[in-house]
């Protein structure tokens, strides 16, 4: 699949402006850093894996504060929420918080990863904790050990570990297909005092009919457990090409399901800069839900991630 034109996903200057003024300053609650100089990200410098956004040359480079901000541009992002970026492999995961603390102008949140399973877990999210911006965890389901996906969110030791967040006062962010969505509100219904946050809208990969019903389904249901919010995030993935009016469908999609108090918006950049810019992908987000009070949208922008990261 080849890449989309960006000049084709503007969004006229005079009508993005009026939706950035819609909703003000928003808190990002799905972004990444990364130094390559610095540090080791075995899928940015080592051989490059299949991944659903495709071909990701473009971002297997340096993304630091500074290139963030010239990415948002006018858009007024207030806080920004860190999440896990595949530090070393997944080594001293705790390294990549110290470093995003000690990081000039860095996040205002940070989501780290942990192995949920494993029997230094404890230790892990002590280490984590010694930085005062560390919020939770993000461990991917789907990974290339076993256990993975439906197996990975059934097993008892993740539950375990899960119960473990919850003591803490931590978050988890949960990065799950819609055909584990189901399985997953079983699993949120079982830590109930845990906020979780469902990422990148629960991964509507597959826009048949077929998929978007399943989809569709699996929100329905995890969306039944109080303790989950969604994310706004990673749409573009799905849809190279999007329009506002394609981006309009899917967004209303999950806003019709979660409301504005349970969801929020995260950019996913770098990542989805390989799809649009900053402000025509927030912009085509308001436009989708231009309709709704004011209130409801400074919700999906600002508070809800404001409330749920404890910013």
């Amino acid at each position: 699949m080849t890449r989309p034109n960006p000049e084709h996903l503007r969004i006229h200057p005079a009508q993005r402006a009026e939706l950035l003024a819609r909703v003000g300053p928003i808190v990002d609650a799905h972004f990444h850093q990364w130094d390559l100089a610095a540090n080791h990200y075995p899928w940015l410098q080592e051989s490059p894996v299949k991944a659903h956004f495709g071909d990701y040359a473009a971002i297997r480079q340096s993304y630091l504060p500074a290139d963030f901000a010239a990415d948002h541009g006018e858009v007024v992002v207030a806080k920004r929420v860190h999440i896990e970026a595949h530090w070393r492999g997944f080594v001293d995961p705790a390294g990549e918080t110290r470093w995003l603390s000690a990081l000039a102008g860095g996040p205002d949140a940070i989501v780290g990863h942990a192995d949920l399973l494993a029997e230094n877990l404890a230790d892990v999210l002590d280490a984590h904790m010694q930085s005062s911006e560390f919020r939770g965890v993000r461990m991917m389901t789907q990974r290339p050990q076993p256990p993975a996906g439906l197996e990975l969110i059934s097993d008892p030791r993740f539950l375990a570990g899960l119960k473990t967040l919850a003591a803490r006062g931590l978050n988890f962010d949960l990065q799950a297909r819609p055909d584990m969505l189901q399985a997953a509100r079983n699993m949120a219904e079982n830590v109930g005092d845990l906020p979780i946050a469902l990422t990148h809208a629960g991964l509507p990969l597959d826009r048949s009919s077929e998929g978007i019903e399943l989809w569709q389904e699996g929100l329905r249901d995890i969306a039944k457990a109080p303790n989950v919010i969604c994310k706004l995030s990673g749409l573009a993935m799905g849809d190279w090409h999007w329009s506002v009016a394609s981006m309009t469908e899917m967004v209303r999609r999950v806003f019709d399901i979660f409301g504005p108090e349970r969801l929020c918006f995260g950019s996913n950049f770098p990542v989805d800069r390989l799809f649009a810019r900053y402000p025509d992908l927030l912009a085509a987000h308001i436009a989708a839900l231009q309709s709704e009070k004011d209130a409801d949208l400074r919700a999906v922008f600002h508070e809800t991630a404001h409330r749920f990261y404890r910013l």
